[in-house]
């Protein structure tokens, strides 16, 4: 049994996550204006790299997001030894067409999933069933909207990158992502895909022990033991 311990953090703060406004993959907002970190999200790097200070990983794995960008790199000058920084379009936010800039208050939701949950489940966000309020029909595309992503796409790259993670046996790996793609790889991680998702505040760290099996199938990603040591850890920033 080979062990594999793996760090993720959701980047910090935006001025659309403190508005409670669906960023989804978009790094600029309905102006044009890049979205990058805001005063708070600042503070929070700020106190991430103070946590992360002096600490050693074998690989960085982060999303290609401005916001991630402006998080990891100031971690990045305090880790130890270097470690090599994969910049990586796996680890990015979820694309959700029409509920781009959408303010949270304005999506219906259902079966006793928040904002995030619909966002990690919902099979198509271009979905549009007059006769099915879940897939909430009155929001409609807007020059904003861009793209979406079907959730087994976001599911098959988040898997892709999983057996990347994989590759660091014995190692710690760091992953700095956004929220539904946290939720996604989270299940991936723990065997777990049921219709739950982990609060995740901007900033915060979690930790997941992986124990592969010397034999381990690839096809069969089941047989890889996991233990969950922390979700959302925020003391951090106290």
């Amino acid at each position: 049994m080979v062990m594999i311990e793996a760090t993720i953090i959701r980047h910090a703060s935006t001025p659309l996550n403190e508005k409670r406004i669906i960023q989804g993959s978009h790094d600029v907002d309905s102006s044009g204006i890049s979205i990058g970190l805001s005063d708070r999200g600042k503070w929070e790097v700020d106190r991430l790299v103070d946590y992360f200070r002096h600490q050693d990983f074998d690989a960085v794995y982060a999303g290609t997001h401005l916001r991630v960008s402006q998080t990891v790199e100031p971690i990045m000058t305090v880790l130890k030894g270097s470690p090599p920084l994969v910049r990586d379009a796996r680890a990015n936010e979820r694309a959700v067409g029409r509920f781009s800039g959408v303010p949270y208050d304005q999506v219906f939701i259902g079966h006793h999933l928040d904002i995030v949950g619909y966002l990690t489940f919902i099979h198509d966000p271009e979905k549009i069933d007059p006769s099915d309020r879940l897939t909430n029909h009155v929001i409609q595309p807007t020059d904003y909207s861009g793209p979406s992503e079907e959730r087994r796409k976001c599911i098959e790259r988040c898997y892709s990158l999983y057996f990347d993670l994989l590759r660091h046996q014995q190692g710690k790996i760091l992953v700095v992502t956004s929220n539904v793609t946290f939720q996604n790889l989270l299940g991936i991680l723990t065997n777990n895909r049921a219709r739950l998702t982990a609060r995740q505040d901007n900033g915060c760290i979690n930790k997941v022990t992986l124990g592969i099996p010397e034999d381990f199938n690839p096809n069969k990603p089941k047989q890889a033991q996991s233990r969950i040591e922390f979700l959302n850890y925020t003391a951090h920033m106290r």
